[in-house]
């Protein structure tokens, strides 16, 4: 299975954890990380954890035009590039360990 991870990595301890965590427990799927390569020597030891360009997180005038046209279509809240990247995968895990917070 070819799942796509779009982690909230910000050099902490505990999202890598989360990362290593996942990719050890289920060793038989493939992992594609939303990160550059500068992450890489952190997750070198993860074999089933592979690295896909991280999305523009560029509020540049194209992205702002794409999410106002994403918000008049009333299109979920995910980019439009994130949208075209989960459709070539069989699953989307969005972590963070105080994404959620109430």
């Amino acid at each position: 299975m070819r799942i796509l991870l779009d982690v909230y990595l910000a050099e902490n301890f505990g999202d890598d954890l989360l990362v290593a965590l996942l990719c050890h427990k289920f060793s038989h799927h493939d992992f594609f990380l939303l990160a550059d390569e500068s992450y890489s020597s952190r997750f070198e030891s993860l074999e089933n954890l592979h690295f896909v360009g991280a999305l523009s997180r560029d509020r540049g005038f194209g992205t702002r035009l794409v999410d106002k046209v994403r918000l008049l279509l009333g299109l979920p809240r995910m980019t439009f590039m994130k949208a075209l990247a989960i459709g070539n995968f069989d699953a989307y895990i969005l972590l963070g360990g105080s994404l959620f917070m109430e």
